[in-house]
């Protein structure tokens, strides 16, 4: 790997409820006149999350232009914590754990310099 960035399981959660749509991440990389055609985006987006074992880190080699490009993608295209609010009030999870994966979101953007959408 050239440029190996790890992340850590928490982050990981975020950024495959993204790479689990692999459709929308081609469809915004692709417009635009991007270097990349809509298949080799989705074919590289399922690659990378084909490399996670839940509830495991995921290392992802951040080395090449498209590879970075999905990564910022599914940091500012996630809709992980849209409905976070509902979740808490409706006790499907619990305050400490949306604190958690917030958390998780400030770490991930310190380390792809993207932020992730809070709400």
């Amino acid at each position: 790997m050239q440029n190996p960035v790890t992340f850590t399981p928490t982050e990981a959660v975020i950024l495959t409820h993204r790479l689990e749509a692999p459709d929308a991440i081609a469809e915004a990389l692709s417009d635009g006149g991007a270097p990349w055609t809509y298949a080799a985006i989705e074919e590289r987006a399922t690659a990378i999350l084909s490399g996670w074992r839940g509830g495991k880190s995921l290392t992802v080699d951040m080395g090449d232009s498209l590879t970075r490009a999905i990564i910022e993608d599914c940091c500012d295209g996630s809709v992980f914590f849209a409905a976070m609010e509902y979740a808490v009030d409706y006790g499907e999870i619990t305050p400490a754990k949306a604190r958690h994966l917030e958390q998780a979101a400030t770490t991930l953007e310190a380390k792809t310099g993207v932020p992730v959408p809070l709400g």
